[in-house]
């Protein structure tokens, strides 16, 4: 298919200094955020988000439409969830509430304030629902390249946590949506989306926001059948989920007994 002017004109602003974006220009990467080629979708607009959130070519205008076009038109949670192509625009959604939550978190950015509470509160509650609604959980797929969307789910829950302005009182449901994606997958992991939901916990531990104690009873709660090959596969990835855990805290903070007791009930057996 032959480049758009517009599509080159992008390209030309990747890697590059003090660029900035027409309204034109705006549009067509929201429009683009899920396009089927990985070349665009991922390389292209995916990049020039992050470039241009991080270096602040877009101004707070844009920023601010930026949020209200993600939180109107729902995006993390648009289209069929079983749909392989509509996950597209879904997990690379995902990771434009990322750049956004921490542009607007960010203590040397210029977009803080700009999103308003209802934005906050529409993203730190998708973040903690589409993980619990997301039914594709292909890593990586021959026609469209990177899918990822539990890796990326994985991301955006963990920037809401993180966020300063996250409700303490959602913790219950950060569990409960990290809890469902083990008890609803339909395969085992194979693209390491286990290691990128742990760092939900990392975050959250290392913080401070998520005691030991919750932890412990949290994983005291856990239990997987055995009757199916899916039941294994299920419980193999929470338990390289847990180790990840613990390898990304052991150095940060002294783990409490208890906490400690609790993962190794799981992973004593890891290595077998």
């Amino acid at each position: 298919m032959e480049k758009s002017k517009l599509q080159a004109s992008l390209e030309q602003k990747l890697g590059k200094e003090n660029q900035s974006f027409t309204q034109v220009e705006l549009d067509w990467l929201l429009e683009n955020i899920g396009h089927p080629n990985p070349d665009i979708r991922d390389r292209l607009v995916y990049l020039l988000f992050v470039q241009g959130l991080q270096n602040q070519w877009f101004t707070k205008e844009q920023f601010a439409y930026l949020a209200e076009f993600s939180h109107k038109n729902d995006l993390i949670l648009s289209g069929s969830m079983t749909s392989l192509k509509d996950a597209l625009t879904r997990t690379f959604a995902a990771l434009l509430n990322v750049v956004l939550l921490y542009g607007d978190s960010g203590e040397d950015f210029s977009y803080q304030g700009i999103m308003t509470n209802d934005q906050k509160d529409y993203f730190f509650q998708a973040a903690i629902q589409y993980l619990k609604k997301e039914e594709v959980f292909t890593g990586y797929s021959q026609e469209f390249g990177w899918v990822h969307g539990f890796a990326h789910g994985a991301d955006f829950l963990q920037t809401s946590l993180a966020h300063r302005d996250f409700p303490i009182e959602r913790i219950p449901d950060v569990f409960e949506s990290l809890r469902q994606v083990f008890y609803r997958m339909p395969q085992a992991f194979v693209a390491r989306e286990e290691r990128r939901l742990a760092k939900v916990l990392i975050t959250g531990l290392t913080s401070g926001k998520i005691s030991q104690q919750e932890v412990a009873d949290w994983l005291m709660t856990f239990s997987f059948q055995t009757k199916e090959l899916v039941d294994f596969d299920r419980q193999a990835a929470f338990e390289v989920f847990l180790a990840a855990v613990y390898f990304g805290v052991f150095e940060e903070i002294s783990l409490e007994p208890q906490l400690k007791e609790e993962m190794f009930k799981w992973l004593r057996n890891f290595s077998n």
